[in-house]
């Protein structure tokens, strides 16, 4: 039976999509199989996607901008451009909202979210957090980027069946990020050495995803994640008051810094071997990026409750 695996390392899931309607492709009739049987490399390609640019269902192009190089720690983030027929998924990775008052009600709005009851947690709207769908791709797109089109699937939609939105955090509103991704296919795939997740950057990575009409066979191997999904927040080293009820603040001298989630990317992260600062106009979340309150699926900053 075809199959279909996404694993959402930033978003902690692992998903396995078989044959059916709207987030799967119906019929094997019109996109590319790759010519490998086995894996011991780079699975995906990420294209980033251009900011403040939203898309639309129906809509049958997208701008892609060029995939990063591989970083410092080794991360790649792929080397086989696109080319027609190959299958897409576009996936939206940030842009919950949440309620950023300075109480109790941050985050989900309500005083008792939360596993322990006492607020100050989650989101209000997913919006579109979380969403993908699959495509085919009309034409080649270099590494360098370029404008992709996309058929929607082999069932007669043309277009995209969802909205996807890109945008900077503003003092009002969350952060919003897609990203694409080719998704190699295979009929049958054996590993002969673990998968390891591309890193998140803020734009793309963190994800993995690969079609598999048959068999897939771990051979004793797994899929590595850890520290490849949103990353954690820090603060750098400076003195700080005794302030237990601060949830959000713009002030960094009243708590540490927030983590990053499905609502937005702070200012300060640690990617898993050095702080990152995004500098001085980063907005990050609305409200601020310091205090206890947790955004989304994110960490709150600590203080003098813990």
């Amino acid at each position: 039976m075809k199959q279909i695996y996404l694993l959402l390392t930033t978003l902690f899931w692992l998903v396995f999509v078989l044959s059916g309607p709207n987030n799967s492709i119906a019929q094997p009739c019109c996109y590319n199989q790759d010519s490998l049987n086995t894996f011991s490399s780079l699975l995906n390609t990420f294209y980033p996607t251009q900011n403040g640019i939203t898309l639309n269902p129906g809509d049958t192009s997208i701008v892609l901008g060029a995939v990063p190089p591989t970083d410092v720690f080794g991360n790649s983030f792929g080397n086989m451009p696109i080319q027609p027929g190959d299958l897409i998924l576009i996936i939206q990775m940030q842009g919950a909202d949440f309620q950023f008052t300075n109480s109790n009600l941050y985050g989900a709005g309500q005083a008792n979210s939360g596993p322990d009851g006492l607020g100050a947690t989650g989101y209000t709207n997913l919006n579109q957090a979380g969403q993908y769908e699959w495509a085919i791709a009309m034409n080649a797109v270099p590494l360098t980027g370029g404008t992709l089109r996309v058929n929607s699937n082999c069932v007669g939609r043309t277009g995209l069946f969802y909205s996807y939105q890109n945008a900077e955090a503003t003092t009002t509103s969350s952060r919003k990020r897609y990203q694409v991704v080719r998704v190699p296919r295979f009929t049958n795939l054996r590993l002969i050495s673990d998968i390891v997740t591309t890193a998140w950057n803020d734009r793309v990575g963190g994800i993995l995803a690969l079609d598999v009409s048959d068999t897939l066979d771990f051979n004793g191997y797994g899929i590595l994640a850890s520290e490849k999904g949103f990353r954690g927040g820090y603060q750098p080293v400076r003195p700080s008051g005794n302030n237990d009820a601060v949830y959000t603040t713009s002030d960094n001298s009243l708590s540490s810094g927030k983590g990053e989630g499905i609502c937005g990317t702070p200012r300060y992260v640690w990617n898993g071997v050095n702080e990152v600062d995004y500098g001085l106009n980063w907005v990050g979340y609305p409200g601020g990026v310091y205090g206890r309150g947790a955004p989304g699926n994110a960490g709150g900053g600590g203080n003098i409750h813990n």
